[in-house]
């Protein structure tokens, strides 16, 4: 499991299944600003 975070705190999640993408979670306030792409592209 990963994080991305701004400021010390958590915007978004995601739970790596050896190649699959478990679970990805977004921040309500974040939703639509692109960190979803961004945490995908990081792992």
């Amino acid at each position: 499991m990963f994080c991305i975070t701004e400021n010390n705190k958590i915007l978004g999640i995601i739970d790596l299944e050896k190649n699959k993408i478990g679970g990805l979670f977004v921040k309500y306030n974040y939703i639509n600003k692109g960190i979803g792409k961004k945490i995908i592209n990081i792992y």
